[in-house]
């Protein structure tokens, strides 16, 4: 289990037997095993600010999708950490700047 806590934000990571139970302050969500693999990277390389992707087989655009996808529902980007909040919030800029184009 892996607990995360951020300002009044709380986000615990629970292991079931496919997937993994997210539970964010009052809501529950279930993530899948790839959505669990991207999570656990991110818990892992929350503090780093280069990563090596190669190895897990994961782009930084996929796990940057996933978390935005994350933020829609309501877990808060700046659980996964300083690095990983400001590359949601630019991934997010740029994609709303393509939009107006």
């Amino acid at each position: 289990m892996y607990y995360l806590h951020k300002n009044k934000n709380t986000l615990r990571i629970l292991p079931r037997k496919k997937g993994t139970e997210l539970r964010f302050n009052q809501k529950i969500f279930f993530a899948n095993e790839d959505l669990t693999k991207i999570i656990d990277f991110v818990i892992s390389s929350s503090d780093i600010s280069k990563h090596d992707f190669l190895e897990t087989g994961l782009s930084e655009d996929i796990i940057l999708c996933a978390l935005v996808s994350l933020s829609d529902e309501g877990i808060s980007p700046e659980i996964w950490g300083e690095v990983w909040e400001g590359k949601i919030i630019k991934y997010i800029n740029l994609h709303c700047q393509r939009e107006k184009e």
